[in-house]
């Protein structure tokens, strides 16, 4: 989203088409998310004098097609705990959560919803 939109804030949604994709445009958002967490714990452990988090190593990933050339997978780039951590909790989920958030409507539920759309359309007119 444009800055202008978000005042500056970190706003991003991982859902892609009622699916959660670990991608390039969300492993570098997740990446960014937790360094900026961890600067922020970081400035309290050394008020402190405490030791201090190390941060993810900036991503280092080669392009599409630089990828399909040489067959391989963009996971092979990733951090190996985001990638564990991601696919037990994310992807693990990801069909229980989709069915909460976009429940299976009965057939009475969509009748009435295009009653009141044909009812929209027809004042349209």
């Amino acid at each position: 989203m444009p800055k202008f939109i978000t005042n500056g804030k970190l706003e991003f949604t991982f859902e892609n088409n009622r699916d959660l994709p670990l991608n390039r445009k969300t492993y570098l958002f997740l990446i960014e998310m937790f360094n900026r967490i961890i600067e922020h714990l970081n400035a309290g452990r050394r008020a402190n004098g405490e030791v201090e988090m190390k941060l993810f190593a900036e991503p280092s990933i080669p392009t599409d097609i630089e990828l399909n050339r040489k067959g391989e997978d963009i996971t092979q780039y990733m951090d190996n705990d985001i990638l564990e951590h991601w696919k037990y909790y994310i992807k693990g989920n990801v069909t229980n959560y989709m069915e909460k958030r976009y429940p299976k409507k009965t057939v009475e539920e969509l009748q009435l919803e295009i009653s009141k759309l044909q009812k929209e359309i027809d004042a349209m007119s």
